[in-house]
């Protein structure tokens, strides 16, 4: 627990070289990879990676073997002899301007829900994920009950300071836990010396097609959502 501790407590400290002293005035030109290098990538990386251990974070944007249809953002993936072995967990950003609607929003939490979904089939363990809204942050954890049968469970959200003028309002009792669960979770729980493999095939298509055609054509800012992502 005491290497856990350490680790979210380096995470936080290498964000504060990344960090703005004051908030950017015009924070609607931030991209998702100024999102992600400079923000979030530094805090993700020491609590759900560790080179030692041959766990990695990295931000590919490349489609996912066992769903050839979605594209990751990111992928935590394992190393096996010099190569990129089986996923540990998995997420995606939005920028949280005018492009970002709760449309958007959906579509990127069922991509991975389905995305864990197969890597928690085929690696028989549960499988993290996190999704990033502007400066607000969710991981989720996706584990099999039984056969076809799943959760996607929230394990904690949080809100990123935007510049070290807000970092007081991050570094909390409450924050500081809920990031210590998370990472707790994720090597307790999602990350396994030796792992047992199901051959299970990548989604089809006409699978995923049918999940995104259960979303509204029309997308809209105000719309109500039974999802918070903020």
């Amino acid at each position: 627990m005491n290497d856990l501790r350490a680790n979210v407590i380096e995470g936080i400290a290498d964000m504060l070289i990344n960090m703005p002293q004051h908030p950017i005035a015009d924070q609607g030109k931030f991209g998702k990879v100024d999102l992600q290098t400079r923000f979030y990538n530094p805090l993700l990386v020491s609590i759900l990676a560790d080179v030692n251990k041959k766990v990695l974070l990295r931000w590919p944007n490349k489609m996912e073997e066992t769903v050839p249809q979605i594209r990751p953002d990111a992928i935590v993936s394992t190393v096996v002899q010099l190569k990129f072995g089986p996923s540990l967990g998995y997420g995606e950003v939005k920028p949280g301007d005018d492009s970002t609607t709760n449309q958007s929003l959906c579509n990127d939490t069922m991509k991975l829900a389905v995305l864990s979904r197969n890597a928690a089939q085929k690696n028989d363990h549960p499988i993290i994920s996190f999704q990033v809204n502007d400066f607000h942050l969710i991981f989720f954890v996706v584990q099999e009950l039984g056969r076809h049968l799943h959760t996607m469970l929230e394990i904690g959200r949080i809100t990123v300071p935007n510049s070290l003028a807000s970092l007081h309002s991050f570094i909390t009792p409450k924050n500081l836990n809920m990031l210590l669960r998370v990472t707790s979770i994720f090597w307790n729980c999602c990350v396994h010396d030796t792992p047992s493999f199901t051959s299970v095939p990548p989604s089809k298509l006409q699978e995923i097609a049918t999940l995104f055609s259960m979303t509204d054509k029309s997308s809209s800012k105000a719309r109500e959502c039974t999802i918070r992502y903020d």
